[in-house]
């Protein structure tokens, strides 16, 4: 019998998995596409391909010595770490040696496990099979697994159906009939979501206690509380563990520049719209949803992005529509059973709505608590699951108790085509991604050759500084887009990129080299160990015009003139003979180690964000009345520096004390710049810590101001240089 019902889930298993693969090669037209090209060739996109392609070149994904030059990237630096989905990628790049072809074939596999794990959820509350293989289908290829697609492949959600039956078996305490394999399946998709993406990860725990609360004060029991305990702690550690090279990397390199760069007020912007979850695709041909979407786009409603990915698809919006109904009171129950499987996940839907709306609790949180979690509208899938599942437990029993075998028929006639009507109008939401090919085919493959040309010039591992300077995360500069500079790496085999700057040590030679031009640039790069100057035209308003003559005047070469309309690529060779002629070894030698040894600032609290003054130009830091920074000496030698900087207030004065290990001064600070130079020696591989406080009161805030900012005094020019050679 064991063996028989094995084989019996072993075949609907394959049974589905051949539904899915019809689906998604009918909805993405999979019989004209390269797979070795990612289904979205821009945006995020290109930023996910970069551990994919760590992991082909290095084995695995936290460093990434191809990027960062003249250093390396540090990946586990940025904390979206997905090891297990990390950990399936590198299974199939055993069979496929290639970045696009691996993150494709994980995404259309990632839909693939999102079915069977829906589908083995909704059979557990009670559904029926051929009815749990359509809702698992529509939950498999909701409008948000379209949308996100492989531009935010950090998102798949093939654990949020055992999260959320899990957290259905809370609420119902323990009259679940499955009670058992229901907590056990819990555990164990905590434990694997806990080593993905920590948004799912926060919304799973929120919901896991709200739902043993629930289960607690229904059914005045404590088990609801601590099986809910129980998975918590088991999520909580394997994301613990799951970001915990992020955190030795930040213990060893610092915490990389401007990564607190989330604000609270984007739990507003990025929060969930129920009227966009509701609208129907715009190109459905039923007539009344097409005006409704059309409708809808052509109205400019404020703060429309990536929460259009929230659409919940027909089948769900009717469902969530008829769980709110529930939730009001306003459905009556004929079958007891029905009622009390319904009304604890209308609880979690609404719920789950209050949590994440635009103005919701979760704006609450990110106001009082955290803002690190702001896109509170991608817990729609969540949502999502409730209302097919509650849908389909309504159908299930209105199968069950019809008067007789005609209507059984006519029902179940109508809820398939109710779902063959919905992934009808979720696939709609495909179309950008095939309509988007001929583009993104013909952009790899110039892409693509240009690298290769440039490639065949080049010894292995030579170093290629790129034209602009564009900040990470995110950017855009002219007509370039966020992380349009990785596009080169991802077709290159053996070559160095100085994208992206994300740790303190190459912002600190960055600010050494960014603002150099013509020969002095070119012979800065040249000490830092640079072959090439890769150029991306976009990135100016006169087309790289001017960067590049002034390069080619100080006797730079155009390697591949011509060859590609966006991107240029020039030769420094010339130039290093000429310098290391001039200079001979040993001076180039110590200026290199200057450029590269340099000591690093790392601005550890008490300092608000970077700002340029609008009289003088130069780079400057509010501080509040206590603030920190951090001197870091990379060098196995020590250094004797001066810490340099131009401090003032507005309208206030008072006295500013600078602290450091082994000294203290008091600088008087008014509303004019005071100069301070503060010699500091530096062991190697030290860090030394330097703190500031002052009496000055607090600076008023201009005019329309509403975030609370504490400005007392603030620090102009700040940089490092090294001390003067004693005599």
């Amino acid at each position: 019998m064991l063996q028989k019902n094995i084989k019996n889930i072993v075949l609907f298993g394959l049974f589905e998995l051949v539904l899915v693969l019809v689906l998604a090669t009918f909805f993405l037209q999979l019989w004209c596409t390269d797979l070795r090209i990612p289904f979205n060739y821009q945006g995020d996109t290109l930023w996910f391909l970069v551990p994919v392609k760590g992991m082909l070149d290095n084995g695995w994904t936290y460093n990434i010595p191809q990027l960062s030059a003249p250093f390396s990237l540090s990946a586990a630096a940025f904390p979206s770490m997905t090891n297990l989905d990390w950990a399936i990628m590198k299974v199939i790049s055993l069979f496929i040696n290639d970045a696009g072809g691996v993150l494709n074939i994980f995404w259309l596999f990632s839909i693939v496990l999102t079915a069977w794990s829906a589908t083995l959820a909704f059979r557990l509350l009670g559904i029926g099979n051929w009815l749990a293989l359509g809702l698992g289908l529509i939950y498999a290829f909701l409008p948000f697994a379209l949308m996100r697609n492989t531009a935010h492949i950090s998102l798949v959600f093939y654990c949020v159906p055992l999260l959320s039956l899990f957290t259905i078996h809370l609420m119902r305490g323990d009259e679940d009939p499955q009670a058992n394999t229901v907590r056990k399946i819990g555990y164990l998709a905590a434990l694997a979501q806990g080593f993905n993406y920590i948004y799912f990860s926060f919304f799973a725990v929120i919901l896991f206690f709200f739902g043993g609360w629930f289960g607690y004060r229904n059914k005045r029991s404590w088990t609801p509380l601590r099986n809910a305990a129980i998975a918590s702690g088991i999520l909580i550690l394997s994301s613990a563990l799951n970001l915990l090279p992020s955190y030795i990397s930040w213990q060893r390199h610092g915490k990389p520049p401007n990564a607190d760069f989330k604000v609270p007020q984007e739990a507003e912007i990025y929060g969930l719209k129920l009227r966009k979850m509701l609208v129907p695709h715009e190109a459905n041909i039923t007539p009344i949803f097409s005006y409704w979407s059309k409708r809808d786009y052509s109205i400019p409603f404020p703060n429309e992005n990536e929460n259009i990915s929230a659409r919940l698809g027909p089948f769900a919006a009717v469902g969530f529509l008829f769980l709110l109904a529930i939730s009001f009171q306003l459905v009556r129950f004929d079958v007891i059973q029905e009622a009390e499987l319904l009304k604890p996940i209308a609880s979690l839907a609404l719920f789950s709505l209050l949590v994440t709306t635009v103005g919701g609790f979760g704006a609450i949180f990110n106001q009082l608590i955290s803002p690190d979690i702001r896109c509170y509208n991608r817990f729609s899938v969540f949502i999502a699951f409730f209302s097919i599942a509650g849908l389909g437990v309504w159908f299930q029993v209105r199968l069950k108790t019809a008067p007789n075998h005609q209507a059984q028929m006519v029902l179940a006639s109508i809820i398939i085509l109710f779902i063959l009507f919905s992934l009808y109008d979720q696939s709609l939401d495909a179309r950008p991604l095939s309509n988007g090919r001929p583009n993104d085919e013909q952009l790899v493959s110039s892409e693509q050759q240009f690298v290769k040309q440039l490639e065949a010039r080049l010894s292995p591992e030579t170093a290629i500084y790129q034209l602009p300077i564009t900040s990470f995360p995110g950017g855009m500069k002219e007509r370039m887009f966020s992380y349009d500079h990785i596009r080169p790496y991802l077709w290159s085999s053996y070559l160095h990129w100085s994208w992206p700057s994300f740790s303190q040590r190459h912002r600190s030679w960055l600010a050494q080299v960014e603002d150099l031009e013509g020969k002095a640039l070119a012979e800065a790069l040249i000490l830092s160990k640079f072959r090439v100057v890769w150029v991306d035209r976009f990135g100016y308003s006169d087309n790289g015009a001017r960067v590049i003559s002034s390069l080619i005047a100080a006797g730079a070469n155009d390697m591949l003139p011509g060859a590609h309309p966006r991107y240029a690529a020039l030769d420094l060779e010339s130039i290093t003979v000429k310098l290391r002629q001039q200079l001979g070894a040993d001076e180039f030698s110590k200026r290199q180690a200057v450029l590269l040894d340099a000591p690093d600032i790392d601005w550890i609290s008490g300092f608000y964000p970077e700002e340029y003054h609008p009289t003088t130009g130069k780079k400057f830091r509010w501080s509040q009345t206590e603030s920190i920074i951090e001197i870091h000496n990379p060098s196995d030698t020590s250094k004797s520096i001066v810490l340099s900087f131009l401090a003032a207030s507005v309208g206030k004065q008072g006295n500013l004390t600078i602290l450091t290990e082994r000294q203290q001064i008091v600088v008087p600070i008014t509303d004019q710049l005071t100069p301070v130079e503060l010699p500091i020696p530096l062991e190697p591989n030290a860090i030394q810590k330097i703190k500031f406080k002052s009496d000055i009161e607090r600076v008023p805030l201009p005019p329309g101001e509403t975030r609370d900012l504490h400005f007392h005094f603030y620090l102009m020019d700040l940089h490092l240089k090294l001390a003067p050679a004693s005599t």
